[in-house]
């Protein structure tokens, strides 16, 4: 025997329901204005975004060996943010940089690894980049080309499908 289950209109999940999972924003340092408007925009779409402890904070570094404990101390923390179960995605902050269309570089292509190992979604805001086409296709990687909307459709329907799994029918 089967039975019906309906949801009625107060068992959809709301905004509320999002806030649990999150997509951290990668990206080099040197795209902190940029990020920082990225994480503006998800927020105003109802995503929680996370993003590098360096873009919240100006930071004045004397030498080589300060420099490189904060690089270090920061790339451990926003790894962690990646590996954390209330996330969702990383969405690449994959803007133009000395040239080079879409830049990736070694500590965003880093973070891109942690997100494929640790099974988050990836998106990159512009194209893929050429020179880890291979690696970013077989890992699924989506590249928006602009369009955050899309993230944010899949964020919510993927958000709605884990809260669903988590609610009991009322029969």
């Amino acid at each position: 025997m089967s039975s019906v289950v309906s949801l009625r209109h107060d068992d959809l999940p709301t905004a509320d329901h999002f806030a649990a999972k999150r997509v951290v924003v990668c990206g080099s340092m040197a795209f902190t204005t940029q990020i920082r408007m990225i994480k503006d925009q998800l927020d105003t779409l109802n995503v929680r975004a996370v993003v590098p402890d360096d873009v919240d904070g100006e930071f004045k570094l004397y030498d080589t060996g300060s420099y490189l404990a904060f690089k270090k101390a920061v790339s451990v923390a926003h790894i962690n943010k990646i590996k954390d179960p209330r996330t969702y995605a990383v969405l690449v902050a994959n803007f133009d940089k000395n040239g080079i269309y879409g830049y990736v570089g070694a500590n965003t292509f880093a973070e891109i690894s942690v997100a494929f190992s640790s099974r988050k979604k990836i998106f990159l805001l512009s194209e893929i980049p050429s020179q880890y086409a291979d690696e970013l296709t077989a890992w699924g990687a989506i590249a928006l080309n602009g369009d955050i909307p899309r993230l944010v459709r899949m964020y919510e329907q993927s958000c709605r499908h884990a809260t669903a799994q988590l609610r009991f029918p009322q029969f």
